[in-house]
């Protein structure tokens, strides 16, 4: 049988099914990677990131710019007060990890823990996502073309050693 003869035998390879839900039409088909369950939640997180990449700047940057003061005011004495939550603006209270109320024996709030969310921390992520952090490059740094090494231009006589005893 001849090779024109052999390829007209030859089944044509299926067409590859749809995308499954979510996926856009034109992503690539990923059967084969390994791991496809999690390529594709990967690929899926992505896009919703990506869909809602200014709404996350922009919670990121009104969480960055939230004082403790937004929160809380204390006076000249030390007494500290935490602002009722309707009074707090909502930018402000994402910044909010955590409420912790401890009441002694007899039933009175002993202490009030408010934590907040790492402030450096996020800030950081802002200032990398900006490009304030990247490392600089060195294509404008010029380079070392090449190095040639010379030896004195004397000769030297090599020197011979006598296997006989002295």
């Amino acid at each position: 049988m001849s090779d024109d003869e052999q390829q007209d035998n030859v089944a044509p390879s299926p067409e590859p099914p749809p995308p499954p839900k979510g996926v856009p039409a034109d992503f690539p088909d990923l059967r084969g990677w390994g791991g496809l369950r999690k390529v594709k939640r990967e690929v899926k997180r992505s896009a919703t990131i990506m869909a809602n990449r200014e709404a996350i700047a922009w919670e990121l940057l009104a969480m960055g710019s939230t004082k403790i003061t937004d929160i809380m005011s204390w006076d000249e004495h030390g007494n500290v007060q935490v602002k009722p939550s309707n009074k707090i603006d909502e930018r402000n209270i994402g910044m909010i990890k955590s409420i912790k109320q401890t009441f002694d024996k007899e039933g009175r709030m002993s202490s009030f823990e408010v934590t907040l969310y790492d402030r450096v921390r996020l800030l950081q992520v802002l200032a990398h996502a900006a490009g304030l952090l990247q490392k600089e490059t060195d294509e404008d740094k010029p380079s070392v073309v090449g190095v040639t090494l010379r030896g004195p231009k004397e000769k030297r006589k090599p020197k011979t050693y006598d296997n006989k005893g002295d």
